[in-house]
């Protein structure tokens, strides 16, 4: 009697797995075996109900997953969400995170803003995606080209500063796929006189996630830092990539640049709809979140 009553204050304190009275909730999912061994904190329990397993994980706050077979109760600082199981994923699981981004190894809760990559982004559906309000015309400093809807700004910032510059226009340093980079390069051949000019690209990746192709970088490239930002510069009669030089977000160095934005327009578009860029997927219209 004596041991039971500390463990029913305990579930009374904790609550089922599946009550959501602002208390835990552990939602099923599955998870690799390799996930699970690059936790750097387990412990083990022997109980006889999952619930019992569930109690002890909501008293633990490392911990972001629990595994329950039999009596044994492990619980484990590897964080996964519920939505995005592994490809090799098989074992039963109950996990903290449901429809959740990670970003650098932290979840963030969905409709929640962070600041990354010198821009404030959203995390939607488990991506992270650029914040801002779209423009809906190409006028003003845009000139509708090939490309797009661009802006070739020709006082020279920083990559971060020139990021948010365009944020404040209602774009985003130009970003490409395989099939428009030619456009880009032509584009700049005709506009920017020789000069170099940052585009959307740092990590040796486009801002919408695609990896940098070897035919866009220029000559020896890449050789910088991973975290380099990434310039159009002209060498040879053409403008290619360029990350040497170690030009990275927080680095003083300026460059000209240049903004792009999609005129996908908002449906129905009010003044609490926000567009938001994301990779291939264009632009979907979401309401505004005051996270």
């Amino acid at each position: 009697m004596s041991m039971l009553l500390p463990l029913l204050a305990l579930l009374v304190a904790t609550l089922p797995a599946t009550a959501e009275m602002n208390q835990v909730v552990w939602h099923r999912a599955l998870v690799s075996q390799a996930q699970l061994d690059a936790a750097t904190m387990s412990e083990s329990f022997q109980v006889s109900d999952e619930i019992l397993c569930a109690a002890l994980a909501n008293n633990s706050p490392r911990c972001h997953l629990l595994t329950y077979e039999g009596t044994t109760c492990v619980l484990y600082d590897v964080a996964v969400d519920s939505l995005d199981a592994a490809p090799d994923a098989t074992t039963p699981c109950r996990t903290r995170h449901r429809n959740v981004c990670f970003v650098d190894g932290v979840p963030v809760s969905h409709g929640t803003k962070v600041e990354q990559e010198c821009f404030t982004a959203l995390c939607w559906n488990r991506a992270v995606i650029p914040y801002y309000a779209a423009s809906t015309t190409c006028d003003s400093d845009f000139v509708q080209d090939a490309l797009g809807c661009v802006y070739l700004h020709q006082v020279e910032m920083t990559w971060c500063d020139a990021r948010q510059h365009c944020a404040t226009l209602g774009a985003d340093l130009a970003t490409v796929s395989a099939s428009e980079f030619p456009a880009l390069q032509a584009f700049l051949e005709a506009s920017a006189s020789g000069v170099q000019v940052w585009v959307g690209a740092t990590f040796q990746k486009w801002l919408d996630g695609r990896d940098v192709a070897g035919e866009e970088w220029g000559s020896g490239e890449p050789n910088g830092s991973l975290d380099d930002c990434v310039r159009m510069k002209r060498y040879n009669g053409m403008y290619k990539l360029y990350d040497n030089g170690h030009y990275t977000e927080t680095d003083p160095s300026k460059k000209n640049w240049l903004c792009y934005t999609d005129l996908t327009p908002c449906p129905a578009l009010t003044d609490d709809c926000f567009v938001l860029a994301c990779g291939d997927m264009k632009q979907q219209s979401i309401r505004k979140h005051d996270n």
